[in-house]
């Protein structure tokens, strides 16, 4: 999910704690791990397209060691939020709109983008969508170039 925060409407927008900095770090490891275990081995680069891969892997999985769901919307969510930074200059923040807080990705062009929440939605979907990371990741490269050229 992506919003661009030029809108009329107006969140509250905090710094993360150092406890969210905590649990962004342990995450990560679990995303880390999920990768490990799918694609069987160290991955130095993580991309869209792996995460897509490793997304669909899990899809597929009807193991008996399938990595738990919370894992894959954790892990590879903030994955996603690390690449996301890492590529567009960015920020974890959590905003709070009618009493409800979410973690987000901020980036340098006022773009929302809320990594953990896309996964979670196509892990509780019943289609289980594929190939959205690289999809999700496109529409921030359009968005950050409109946002250049305005």
């Amino acid at each position: 999910m992506i919003l661009n925060l030029n809108e009329d409407w107006v969140m509250s927008i905090e710094t993360i704690t150092e406890k969210t900095v905590d649990w962004i770090s342990i995450s990560n490891q679990k995303g880390m791990d999920i990768i490990k275990w799918y694609l069987n081995g160290e991955i130095s680069v993580i991309t869209p397209i792996i995460l897509d891969k490793v997304f669909n892997i899990w899809v597929n999985d009807t193991s008996d060691n399938k990595a738990p769901i919370d894992w894959v919307i954790d892990g590879l969510g903030v994955l996603f939020g690390e690449y996301i930074i890492s590529k567009s200059f960015g920020k974890w923040v959590i905003e709070e709109d009618n009493d409800e807080k979410h973690l987000m990705i901020l980036t340098k062009n006022n773009i929302k983008v809320y990594p953990i929440h896309s996964v979670s939605k196509r892990v509780n979907s019943i289609d289980k969508e594929i190939g959205f990371f690289s999809s999700i990741w496109d529409v921030i490269e359009i968005e950050t170039r409109l946002q250049q050229i305005e």
